[in-house]
């Protein structure tokens, strides 16, 4: 990953050239990196916060999951090594219209870790494990607390 850019300084030339040149070097840079995530495996977040020293929001969305139902598998081989995918979902053609909420769990600090302890396998796993458990239990709270999949 290239390092991220902290200041550009176009100086324009007033000159046709220089001009277009320093237009396509800017864009070049955010063209490259606008809207780019880096790495950001299983546990990622959880390095970030640390090494950012922000808290972790966890939330839940309960209804997405309806909306496209499915309704068979058909287990090609060749698809499996093509997409990757472990089946091929039949599914509706049409979204059916399901009811979404979204839940926030509390914010889950950092404060005690050190800046540090994002190299740190343990704590990173120990945290990121205190946040799935988190998600989980909001998680089966939220789909008790429905009344029903549809709108």
């Amino acid at each position: 990953m290239k390092p991220p850019v902290d200041y550009i300084n176009p100086h324009a030339t007033s000159t046709p050239i220089g001009d277009v040149k320093e237009i396509e070097a800017v864009d070049q840079v955010y063209v490259n990196t606008a809207y780019t995530l880096g790495k950001f495996g299983r546990d990622e977040y959880v390095r970030m916060a640390l090494r950012n020293r922000a808290p972790i929001l966890p939330f839940v969305t309960v209804g997405s999951a309806e909306i496209y139902p499915i309704i068979g598998r058909l287990d090609w081989n060749w698809f499996k090594r093509y997409t990757e995918w472990p089946f091929f979902p039949v599914t509706n053609p049409v979204p059916l219209p399901t009811k979404w909420s979204i839940y926030f769990g509390k914010p889950i600090s950092v404060e005690e870790y050190a800046e540090r302890d994002a190299e740190n396998f343990l704590v990173v796993q120990r945290l990121a494990y205190r946040v799935r458990e988190e998600i989980q239990q909001t998680l089966q709270k939220a789909v008790l607390r429905r009344k029903s999949v549809f709108v």
